[in-house]
């Protein structure tokens, strides 16, 4: 990209000045919501245990977090657009059908790659795990080797490994919310295809981007100060990608100018 992650900031925190108060409103929207979420969830473990504690929140958040988080992502885009909306608009989501399914089949698309992915990169770490494991030896008859104590630290290692390459994998995927939530007509499917194909130039920036947001990071470990950073957070996201898309298009435009050679008719 031929914008610096420092001009990015700078454009995303310009953008929030003249709307900070309603910004921290629909921050404040999202945050209730997952608390919500967590709370209800939280408060059936003595009914069903960890399990399905997991299981209700996973849902909660699919079907009614994510759906408010995707509105709330399409109010400061509009915003960066010039767009003054009311805050109540993060609930955009739910006035449709269409749009609320449209977000759904998004949000299930991206969570089924993240579990194939997963999987995938967790291959090695599984087969070390049951190599290591004293119950496969005993259900074998097998007497447990020396060597297989020393194989605990390697599937720590490999772990890690799969966890950083799952999400390395899945950041191909990271410019399509934010193009579903800027063309309301466009299919999922082609929001998929165009994030794949832009970010192949774009993603080592976006990943240097959010190394240089650290410190934000950092202090969003605390409640109270992640209400502020959230709209920080979505508007420096958006403005990236909208950089990214534009340069995209520009690039296009180029290429097409370049097939297709203008002449001039002789005399």
């Amino acid at each position: 990209m031929t914008v610096a992650s420092s001009a990015i900031k700078k454009t995303a925190k310009e953008s929030l000045k003249n709307n900070c108060v309603k910004a921290v409103i629909v921050s404040a929207v999202i945050l209730f919501c997952y608390l919500i979420n967590y709370n209800i969830a939280a408060s059936l473990f003595w009914v069903g245990g960890n399990v399905l504690t997991n299981v209700i929140f996973y849902l909660l958040n699919f079907f009614m977090f994510a759906p408010v988080l995707f509105g709330g992502l399409r109010y400061f885009w509009r915003m960066l657009c010039g767009v003054s909306d009311s805050p109540l608009t993060v609930f955009y989501t739910f006035t449709s059908k269409q749009n609320y399914l449209r977000v759904l089949k998004l949000i299930a698309y991206l969570t089924l790659k993240t579990v194939f992915y997963g999987v995938l990169m967790h291959i090695p770490y599984f087969a070390v795990t049951v190599i290591s494991s004293a119950k496969v030896y005993e259900f074998l008859g097998f007497t447990i080797p020396l060597w297989s104590a020393n194989l605990s630290n390697i599937a720590v290692f490999l772990k890690s490994i799969a966890l950083i390459g799952t999400v390395f994998l899945m950041l191909k995927y990271y410019l399509s919310p934010m193009l579903l939530a800027a063309d309301e007509e466009m299919d999922v499917n082609e929001a998929v295809h165009m994030s794949v194909v832009i970010s192949k130039n774009t993603v080592l920036d976006f990943i240097y981007l959010l190394f240089s947001m650290l410190g934000w990071v950092l202090l969003s470990f605390l409640f109270i100060p992640l209400i502020y950073t959230i709209p920080l957070f979505i508007t420096v996201y958006l403005t990236h990608s909208s950089i990214a898309v534009s340069e995209y298009n520009e690039h296009i435009k180029k290429l097409n100018s370049e097939n297709f050679p203008s002449f001039m008719a002789g005399i």
